[in-house]
């Protein structure tokens, strides 16, 4: 990438921050130019807070009008995707809640139910997951091109440095694949994070749909992340059909797994309330799903 005179070619992810009264705009600990860059330097928050309070107004205004620069990130294989995660699981999202941390930085938190352990060590009935970002009372804190999630979604999750990493899962989006009931057929079949539909997977390469047409060469392109893509039928019913099922998804992930001798770590579970410093619901939290 070459922006105002500076190259950098790793990867890159843009926090936003927005509340119902100003903007500002928070780095992390990854590698960002310009404006993040100086705050990243900065030595504590209350360091990099005087550093804003220097900047005018104007170039607040300016900065708010500009739009986020993309995440780049490296395309993950199935091998990569096996061998860099911790574990792998499949769980329904029961619950989403916001919470400042001890550092009062914006996490949310995904609590899995319904747990299957496909790679991996973990006892369990729930998982809960963390992610940097999220929102409270009109305070949003948005990592961009990190995965969504909402309550009742059945995901398939390649994990990684849970509780540690921004967003722990491996390549990002690339290591959720969402799970969906196929009314055509009565099965559970596989999309990636996007929604594309995952046709198969040749060699360590996962192929995915693409309903739009072909490209003028005859190849039918690449998905947002990179993937290999193949033209399917541009009706919903019938590309939703053409996906992988979960059971032969997971029974390519456990022979590939087999296959490579690769062993699995421990999962670990985070706690919300040693993190956050309270057990006291936030205010604006969303209602606890029903149990």
């Amino acid at each position: 990438m070459n922006r105002a005179g500076l190259t950098y070619a790793g990867p890159i992810f843009f926090l936003k921050m927005r509340s119902n009264t100003h903007t500002d705009y928070k780095d992390s600990t990854q590698r960002r130019i310009s404006l993040a860059l100086a705050l990243r330097r900065a030595k504590s928050t209350r360091v990099a807070m005087l550093f804003l309070r220097t900047i005018p107004l104007w170039a607040l205004i300016l900065f708010n009008q500009m739009q986020p620069w993309p995440t780049t990130l490296v395309k993950k294989s199935l091998a990569e995707l096996l061998s860099e995660s911790d574990g792998i699981v499949v769980g329904t999202v029961s619950d989403l809640k916001s919470r400042y941390d001890k550092k009062k930085d914006l996490q949310t938190f995904v609590r899995l139910t319904d747990l299957k352990i496909v790679h991996g060590h973990y006892d369990g009935s729930s998982l809960t997951l963390q992610m940097q970002g999220g929102e409270i009372n009109g305070n949003v804190l948005e990592v961009q091109d990190s995965p969504k999630f909402a309550v009742k979604d059945r995901v398939v999750l390649f994990l990684k440095d849970n509780g540690h990493e921004l967003v722990p899962f491996v390549g990002w989006t690339q290591g959720v694949f969402r799970v969906f009931y196929d009314e055509q057929t009565g099965v559970d079949r596989i999309k990636d994070n996007s929604g594309n539909p995952v046709l198969a997977v040749a060699g360590d390469e996962i192929i995915k749909g693409q309903s739009l047409a072909p490209l003028k060469d005859g190849g039918a392109g690449k998905t947002n992340d990179g993937s290999r893509s193949e033209p399917i039928s541009r009706s919903k019913e019938d590309s939703e059909s053409q996906a992988i099922t979960l059971k032969e998804f997971l029974h390519i992930i456990t022979h590939r797994l087999k296959e490579k001798g690769l062993k699995g770590k421990n999962i670990t579970n985070v706690n919300v309330n040693a993190l956050t410093g309270s057990s006291v619901p936030e205010p604006g939290d969303a209602a606890p799903s029903p149990q």
